[in-house]
């Protein structure tokens, strides 16, 4: 089963139909008038099949506009006569929520069954990801600054980002320190049950170490294959949410922090290990780190356009000049062990 994406528009006269980004068909039409709108069904005939990201507007959007939001999703909506926008993320819900502001909630009928979305390879990803950095999982491993988690002190939020390729399954990709060595932020792969996972987990700071948030058992990597992982901390909130190809697979609202500041730590992090082992095998690429919590629109953007705002951006690791260095503007200095590079190897999607 393959996911599509399909439009229609209309201006009055004529209507056109889209799949995929591109106009397949076309012809005249007559106005609407007011009635029911319903998704999956017309009143009488029942769509089968899994639905997701569905919205309307007032006004007819243009080609360039819809081939927009094939390529990027609901990041890219024009937001000029937007009706409603349905993105079925509730999991369990008595009604739809729709995310345009007009108050448009829909009314369920009937019974379903909410599932995770595996979309249509977005155009972006298919590409050749330029230098990666490869580790091999048993001894190599670098040391981030303490300038780095200076930089985060007092950050009302935080976003650790990178895409990654496993070739095994376990290791830590990126770690932030807090002020006692303790892991404030964390992403790395497990095991259990004989499956793979993402596991991230979260702290204020040092004292705050039986009050920690962790989001592991869901969708996890493949050996083998590239994707994108984010974890995004939001002090204000109190929330924590795990993102895996640009959808947020886990979130924790309960966490109780008191606080919304980061204590500066003399080690900063560590990517692909630490001292004591815990090393990844796999590739890695496009790792950043912000002094602030990226909204969901701006994860979903990155991950399908690789365009990310550099609002707020501590950190900037892609290699792609062919240099170990933080690309960030901040020129925080990277410390190695046993990692040259002779690590830089050709990455492709």
């Amino acid at each position: 089963f393959l996911w599509h994406h399909v439009a229609v528009t209309f201006n009055g006269t004529t209507a056109r139909l889209y799949v995929n980004g591109a106009q397949v068909a076309s012809g005249a039409s007559s106005a609407f008038t007011s009635g029911t709108v319903r998704v999956g069904s017309d009143g009488t005939l029942v769509f089968s099949g899994r639905l997701d990201e569905c919205a309307a507007w007032t006004v007819a959007l243009s080609a360039e506009e819809i081939d927009g939001i094939f390529t990027a999703g609901a990041a890219v909506y024009p937001r000029g006569g937007l009706f409603f926008d349905y993105r079925f993320d509730e999991h369990s819900s008595s009604s739809m929520t729709d995310m345009s502001g007009n108050g448009n909630a829909g009314t369920i009928s009937g019974t379903f069954t909410w599932t995770t979305a595996t979309y249509v390879q977005p155009r972006f990803l298919v590409r050749d990801m330029g230098l990666c950095l490869s580790l091999n999982g048993s001894d190599e491993r670098i040391a981030l600054p303490g300038t780095l988690t200076d930089d985060l002190d007092g950050a009302a939020g935080l976003t650790l980002a990178a895409w990654a390729r496993p070739l095994n399954i376990g290791g830590r990709i990126l770690v932030l320190l807090t002020d006692s060595g303790n892991s404030g932020a964390l992403i790395k792969t497990t095991s259990g049950g004989g499956n793979g996972y993402w596991e991230s987990f979260s702290r204020s700071q040092g004292s705050d170490s039986t009050d920690t948030a962790s989001v592991t058992g869901l969708d996890g990597p493949q050996l083998g294959r590239w994707a994108h992982v984010a974890l995004v901390i939001d002090y204000v909130n109190r929330r924590h949410d795990l993102y895996h190809n640009g959808l947020c697979i886990g979130r924790d609202v309960s966490i109780g922090w008191s606080r919304t500041s980061w204590l500066g730590s003399t080690q900063g992090g560590q990517l692909g290990g630490y001292s004591g082992g815990d090393y990844w095998k796999g590739e890695l690429d496009e790792l950043q780190v912000y002094g602030r919590a990226l909204s969901a629109s701006e994860i979903r953007r990155g991950f399908l356009t690789g365009q990310w705002d550099s609002t707020g951006r501590a950190l900037l690791l892609d290699w792609d000049d062919g240099t170990l260095v933080d690309r960030s503007g901040n020129g925080h200095v990277l410390t190695l062990t046993n990692v040259d590079t002779s690590n830089l190897v050709a990455g492709f999607m």
